[in-house]
């Protein structure tokens, strides 16, 4: 009787964190794995398969990383070599007690990848409440796939995607991002805008595989820029509130002094 081919099925794979950076470490974690696996065997961009048995007392070690219990692959000291795709598979005893057929193969893989970090050019470089505000990346290439920012502030974490308007025909006064270059517009600033503000930018290498929708992370280049805005009290009202101390420093001086005015009089017996 001739064996039955076993199924293939998907497994989800993540990267933990989710940014890989060079001299970091980073954990590639297998989500839905089933109990019971017999074998789990990853592939990575360069070196040997990594083979790893459950019933082993201890972890797989290699020149690339180590993998663990759980079959996630840890790897320490992030290099440009590590950029590639990540292919695990698990081998797990066959549901089907009549032994006609191998174990249930499931296969999962993730592609690391590294982004150029670049800056971001604020103008005003020290906005004030009630003025608007421009921040640029510098360092993307002319043409992108993919621009997206993410604001952290108090009020909590929002994303912003470019827009195919430019920010003064906006009918509304939320930020916007431009495809033109990328740029984060916000007006009518105030301090609860204060907070982090990071930028992540995309290119597809082969710009057909794009259109046609067929894009993958071995065909692209990404960049990550991030910055911290701190709005300031407008000058107008500082000077308010400085006016105002001033004001009641001098009052409070005036009082003073017609108070011991009164009391001249006593102090002299007259």
């Amino acid at each position: 009787m001739s064996q039955q081919v076993p199924p293939q099925e998907n497994l989800t794979v993540v990267s933990v964190p989710e940014e890989a950076i060079l001299g970091k470490n980073i954990i590639l974690n297998v989500q839905n794995i089933r109990d019971g696996f017999e074998r789990c065997e990853w592939t990575p961009p360069f070196g040997p398969k990594i083979d790893f048995d459950p019933n082993s007392k201890v972890v797989d070690a290699s020149q690339v990383g180590v993998v663990h219990r759980n079959c996630s692959l840890s790897i320490t000291n992030l290099r440009s070599e590590h950029r590639g795709k990540y292919t695990i598979k698990v081998s797990v005893p066959s549901a089907n007690q009549q032994g006609t057929r191998g174990p249930d193969v499931y296969i999962g893989s993730i592609f690391l990848t590294f982004c150029e970090q670049i800056r971001i050019n604020v103008e005003p470089q020290n906005p004030r409440v009630g003025q608007n505000v421009k921040m640029t990346p510098v360092g993307l290439p002319d043409r992108r796939d993919y621009c997206e920012w993410e604001q952290k502030t108090q009020n909590g974490i929002k994303k912003f995607e470019d827009s195919e308007e430019e920010p003064d025909k906006q009918k509304n006064q939320q930020p916007q991002v431009t495809p033109k270059d990328c740029s984060f517009h916000m007006t009518q600033l105030t301090l609860a805008h204060s907070g982090t503000y990071s930028v992540y930018s995309e290119v597809y290498l082969d710009q057909n595989s794009g259109k046609e929708g067929r894009r993958t992370k071995d065909q692209m280049k990404c960049y990550r820029g991030q910055t911290q805005l701190k709005v300031q009290v407008s000058g107008s009202a500082s000077v308010k509130y400085s006016a105002g101390i001033i004001a009641a420093a001098l009052l409070g001086s005036l009082t003073w002094t017609t108070s011991s005015l009164s009391l001249l009089p006593l102090l002299f017996g007259k």
